[in-house]
């Protein structure tokens, strides 16, 4: 599924306007099928398929009106990249850099998720939980507010819980 109403498309005389139809959805995953298979040559076209309906916005619940909804190319990128890593919960950068901690986990379609930090002394300083889906993947946690120091973070993901300890700058 893609975009075909009110999609942005270049007009006759050239100016950008607005079209709706399947001949506009059409060139949008077409487009992306194409990018993703300069990337990844290997891919069959079986595994494409896959891949695409992985990161469908309604993979976890496909219908007969929107199939597995509409992919996003930055599902797609963190399905790859995310997927060669194997299992597993990954936290980066480690310290942190530019007040962004990442949380990074495979695989995790639909999973519940929670991401907590606490200091040393166990006391909580940042929580928080949601279902998440390859868009969402890495959760980025914004550390702007935390002193400089040493935090637990517990990410929870599933039945799969780690604990890592960060550096906070």
């Amino acid at each position: 599924m893609a975009m075909g109403a009110s999609a942005s498309v270049i007009g006759f005389n050239g100016s950008l306007t607005n079209a709706s139809g399947t001949s506009f959805s059409a060139p949008q995953i077409t487009g992306l099928v194409a990018g993703v298979w300069q990337k990844q040559p290997d891919l069959t076209a079986l595994d494409m398929v896959d891949l695409i309906r992985q990161a469908g916005s309604g993979y976890l619940s496909p219908d007969n009106f929107y199939g597995y909804g509409i992919p996003t190319y930055q599902a797609v990128k963190n399905i790859l990249e995310f997927s060669a890593v194997g299992n597993g919960i990954l936290i980066y950068p480690n310290p942190v850099v530019g007040n962004e901690l990442h949380v990074a986990i495979t695989p995790l379609q639909g999973q519940a998720m929670h991401v907590e930090l606490s200091t040393l002394l166990g006391q909580p300083v940042y929580s928080y939980q949601y279902v998440a889906d390859w868009s969402l993947n890495p959760l980025t946690v914004n550390t702007s507010l935390l002193a400089p120091g040493v935090y637990w973070a517990r990410v929870t993901a599933g039945t799969q819980t780690k604990t890592f300890r960060v550096i906070k700058p």
